[in-house]
């Protein structure tokens, strides 16, 4: 198995992935590549993906062998993965929001947070430390 590294390069919609030195922008791969890079983006066996979906290894298998050409299981496939259903749909923008968090809420603060000038991220960071401590000597 090899592993993928990934290069981040800015201003491009794409993330690029290098397997070694082999270097391949991933707009013009098909279903069964970008299925195959999402499952082991999510460190999943072809068995663990089929399991969180509700399918068999064998329509994994087949999707990731290109002997299915679409897939009902694309949104599920997609979440289970954390990567974005568009991208792993058609190849359109980028395989992930870059944000791998569960709850919302916490997603929410820092999509949030991300449009604060410098000055009010720092006081924002400061007061969730606050906060984090005190619930800490609440425990």
């Amino acid at each position: 198995m090899h592993t993928l590294n990934t290069i981040v390069i800015p201003k491009v919609k794409t993330i690029v992935f290098a397997n070694q030195s082999l270097f391949k922008d991933n707009r013009h791969m098909n279903l069964a590549e970008r299925t195959k890079l999402a499952r082991e983006h999510a460190k999943l066996s072809q068995e663990e993906l089929a399991d969180k979906i509700g399918s068999s290894v064998d329509l994994i298998r087949k999707i990731e062998q290109g002997n299915r050409k679409t897939t009902t299981f694309v949104v599920k496939i997609a979440t289970a993965c954390k990567v974005r259903p568009e991208w792993l749909d058609d190849g359109s923008g980028e395989m992930t929001d870059g944000l791998y968090v569960e709850d919302v809420r916490i997603k929410t603060a820092v999509l949030l947070m991300q449009e604060l000038p410098d000055y009010a991220l720092d006081e924002a960071i400061k007061g969730l430390d606050s906060v984090s401590k005190l619930s800490k000597m609440a425990k």
